[in-house]
This record gives structure tokens, sequence and C-alpha cells, in this order.
């Protein structure tokens, strides 16, 4: 199932006072919540109909690795090279990343 977005204030205070950990391709802002999960693009990225193609990959990778956010809010932040790295790439970059996250969240 797709993990539910945060609303535009939750989304905005996560942005705000989140810590943030960077991978290749995204960077993944993140604060102790209830599993919600947000994604933003770079406008540099191109028009909606691109812009909602990357956030279907990210969404896609996100649910692929397969971890348990249910203790965390997050926004993954995908700039340009989330258009033009393979899928391949941009999983595993996720997947990486969400690890680090977790490893964070439990120090």
């Amino acid at each position: 199932m797709v993990p539910k977005g945060p609303s535009k204030t939750r989304f905005e205070q996560i942005f705000s006072q989140g810590q943030r950990v960077r991978g290749e391709v995204c960077s993944i802002i993140f604060l102790p919540g209830s599993g919600l999960v947000g994604i933003g693009t770079s406008r540099k990225i191109g028009g909606k109909p691109r812009r909602n193609f990357v956030k279907r990959r990210v969404r896609a990778a996100v649910l692929a690795a397969g971890f348990d956010l249910q203790s965390l809010d997050c926004v993954f932040m995908v700039g340009t090279r989330g258009v033009t790295e393979p899928y391949e790439l941009l999983s595993r970059d996720v997947e990486t990343t969400l690890r680090k996250v977790l490893s964070t969240q439990n120090s």
C-alpha cells in the first residue's frame, strides 16, 4: 500500500525542522511521526507531467525497498538526476539512503 502524504503544514514542518540525509539521487528529510511519506521535486525537472513521473518512480522505489516507516514522517527531495538516472540506480539510492535514515534514527 502506498503511504499517505503529509498535509502542506506537516510537509513544511518536516522540511524546515527535520534531519537530512543525502543520497546520490535523492535526499530524505525526516522527523518522528506516523509514517507519512511526501515527495518533492525540483522545478528544473520540467513541467508537471515530468515531475509526476519522477514522483511515481520514487514512490515505487520506496515501496520496493520494503522498510517499515511507521515511526517516521519523511520527505524525499529529488533533483534533475531523478529523471536521467536508470530506475535501478534510483531504487538502490533510495534503499541505501533509507538505511542511513533508519540507522540514524536507531542511534
